[in-house]
């Protein structure tokens, strides 16, 4: 018998309904399909369907929770065969409002079924098989008269809960009972579950009965968290309906007894204000990645440091804040200005009398400085200045920006780097700035100040800070399609900081994106009129001592629905194997440049490239709705080869090798020559400027002789 996995955890206990009901009018509307199917013993009713075109079409609509005809029929656009897909809407619209079974009569109706209310107007509006009766006086909801013949006998018993022997899941089995009739017809069986957290079980503060699966199988393999109780039960369901479900098992739960949780995440500091001279310092942080229980509560240490130690300073207090589970950042208040401390965060899950406390995550920082009032007499303060002997740091190295990805409805990107050369001892914390740079969408914005190097287009978007002690650090609170800079400056034990080291990078559209989880962005719907790609593509190729550039003009898109703001210009080099795809068909390599360009500027040069090598090159119109049509240009840089003697002490001249897919020819000539390239077709341009000289001075020579 082929066990059915769970998708999700118990712990989370993901259901397509949130009803009891809603559950088992799914099961009912897919067992209605699969009946049309012709099935061996040991096959999956689910499988077999997905490979049927009616079939597929019928349960279409099944696992869409109910509402009206019309908003169900809607969902049968994209169904091959649309007269199954209808059916089964008429089919859930009859079942939904009208289930099995008669109501009582109204002199057979006892207890609160007798009251004199109106607390329902349908059956929809009752749990589970209960129907909307009239008692004589009102309408509440009562169990029907059911001809269970007609229905599949409930599981016998509870069902049986075998822990496997991975520790973390179980097995569910249960059975039918042997001599009830069999009503025939596909049966199939509906799994639901509830939890609570706690070192005791406890019905009362278990959560709502949640769908877990529907299956045709009489078993059921489930994931489980430790340290969570569990309660599970299961319908039989046929395309008539259910009897209801059997009883629920004991509470239960996995033998292991819980971890401690994971340290939080991505400590930092943020706003500081200040109160009457003191410091008010906000700090956050993100929830541990692994628990096994659920955070009761954080508990935050901070204490001041000095740089080196000092008789008076042997002994250093160290204060605490306790903070609710739910929430991530506390404020601390009353930190003196200008003062190094050093802060750690720890998590606290309850289990029973013990705590489960975590490893603590810990940065260090120092609060601003309060500069006295220009009216206020200087005030004279004793300070520690830094050993003169203890130079600054060099520049952070190696900084690399990793593909940027969607997590806890975030946009994020991993950035790392190595520490300053020849100050590996001596450097341990990290300063990190990162500010969008441009755009492609909501350009305009009233509130930000325009920048001067995107003609007024592209607003001064805030610049995000934050202090780590790693050696890599996810910056946050990204934003979509944006070229982002990143800068980072280093801090050694003695306060002494580096120069900046900057790298920029770009976000990915939110359709395109990298997503961790299984929660993903709402992504806006695309608009079909977006601006056609940029016309009269052209480029040729300069040489200036050794170094090739490529010259790219273009003109405006021929059709574009919204007013071009600006352009993106794009451009890599080929891999040698292309496994992946960046965009349209672009190579994801290990660094693609990107560049947005104002819409009056319709040229850009990309230098530095290498001899001999394919590149791709991609340009696109920008409005403020959308990016355009990208124009894509495949091209190969010249190959470079120094034909002047070594020991020839005459000034050298350069030659530039053609590609394969040259349009012509380079001729033998000193002075300088451009090609121009096309959709396409390389050009070439060799040049020196020495060859130059030699030149005018031989022609004037040859002048002054013939005079």
């Amino acid at each position: 018998m082929t066990r059915l996995k769970g998708v999700a955890l118990l712990g989370v206990l993901l259901g397509s309904i949130g009803t009891t009901y809603g559950s088992i009018l799914e099961a009912q509307c897919r067992a209605r399909c699969y009946t049309s199917l012709h099935i061996s013993r040991g096959e999956s009713y689910r499988i077999s369907c997905s490979n049927s075109t009616n079939c597929s079409s019928c349960v279409l609509p099944c696992a869409t929770q109910y509402k009206t005809l019309a908003l169900c029929k809607a969902k049968c656009v994209s169904a091959t065969e649309l007269s199954w897909c209808h059916g089964s809407c008429e089919f859930l619209k009859l079942t939904y409002s009208q289930k099995r079974g008669n109501c009582p009569l109204p002199e057979d109706i006892s207890g609160f079924g007798k009251a004199c209310a109106e607390t329902c107007s349908n059956d929809s509006q009752c749990n589970g098989i209960q129907k909307c009766c009239y008692n004589g006086c009102g309408h509440t909801c009562l169990e029907p008269i059911i001809n269970r013949g007609e229905l599949p006998p409930k599981p016998r018993n509870s069902p049986t809960v075998t822990e496997n022997d991975d520790g973390q899941s179980v097995t569910i089995r249960w059975e039918l009972r042997r001599h009830d009739p069999d009503p025939g017809g596909v049966v199939l069986y509906v799994v639901q579950g509830r939890n609570n957290t706690g070192y005791h079980p406890s019905t009362s503060r278990m959560g709502d009965w949640k769908d877990l699966a529907i299956t045709d199988e009489m078993e059921y393999l489930a994931e489980l968290n430790v340290g969570k109780y569990y309660r599970i039960q299961v319908a039989t369901v046929n395309e008539n309906g259910s009897l209801g479900f059997c009883k629920p098992t004991l509470p239960f739960r996995l033998s292991r007894t819980p971890g401690v949780p994971s340290p939080p995440l991505n400590l930092r500091e943020g706003q500081s204000t200040d109160f009457n001279g003191f410091i008010n310092l906000r700090v956050m942080w993100d929830p541990p990645k692994n628990s096994d229980l659920q955070v009761t509560r954080y508990r935050v240490f901070y204490s001041e440091r000095v740089s080196r130690a000092l008789p008076d300073h042997v002994w250093i207090e160290e204060k605490s804040h306790n903070v609710q589970g739910d929430q991530h950042e506390v404020t601390l208040e009353g930190l003196h200005p200008n003062t190094r401390y050093y802060i750690q965060v720890l998590a606290i899950a309850q289990w029973g009398d013990a705590r489960k406390r975590s490893e603590r995550t810990s940065i260090y920082i120092r609060t601003i400085d309060l500069t006295p009032p220009r009216d206020s007499p200087p005030i004279l303060t004793r300070v520690e200045q830094p050993s003169l002997s203890e130079e600054a740091p060099g520049v952070v190295r190696e900084i690399v920006p990793d593909d940027p990805y969607w997590e806890d409805r975030k946009l994020k990107c991993r950035i790392s780097w190595l520490k300053p050369k020849g100050f590996e001892r001596t450097v341990n914390r990290f300063i990190i700035h990162w500010q969008p740079m441009g755009c492609a969408n909501d350009h305009i914005n009233s509130s930000l100040t325009a920048t001067t190097h995107a003609n007024e287009i592209f607003p001064r978007y805030p610049v995000t800070g934050a202090t780590t002690h790693n050696l890599n650090f996810n910056i946050y609170d990204l934003m979509f399609d944006c070229q982002y800079r990143v800068s980072i400056v280093a801090v050694s034990d003695s306060i002494q900081t580096s120069p900046e080291a900057t790298v920029r990078f770009y976000t990915p559209p939110c359709n395109e994106l990298r997503v961790k989880g299984r929660e993903k962005p709402d992504c806006p719907t695309p608009l079909p009129d977006i601006p056609s790609p940029p016309e009269n593509v052209t480029y040729f190729f300069m040489l200036l001592h050794n170094s090739i550039t490529a010259r790219f003009t273009w003109d405006p898109p021929h059709f574009s629905l919204y007013p071009v703001i600006g352009y993106r210009i794009m451009w890599a080099e080929h891999r040698t194997f292309e496994d992946r795809l960046f965009g349209e068909g672009f190579p994801l390599l290990a660094k693609v440049e990107n560049l947005i360009l104002p819409a009056t500027r319709r040229w850009h040069a990309i230098g530095d490239m290498k001899s001999g090598t394919r590149y791709r090159v991609q340009i696109q119109a920008l409005t403020n709705t959308s990016g355009g049509a990208m124009a894509t240009e495949d091209i190969k840089t010249p190959r470079i080869q120094d034909n002047t003697p070594r020991s020839t002490p005459a000034p050298s001249s350069v030659s530039v090798s053609p590609t394969e897919d040259a349009a012509s020819t380079p001729k033998p000539t000193d002075q300088m020559e451009v090609g121009a390239g096309h959709s396409g077709t390389t050009s070439w341009h060799a040049a020196s400027r020495t060859s130059q000289g030699l030149m005018l001075v031989a022609c004037c020579l040859l002048y002054l002789t013939l005079r």
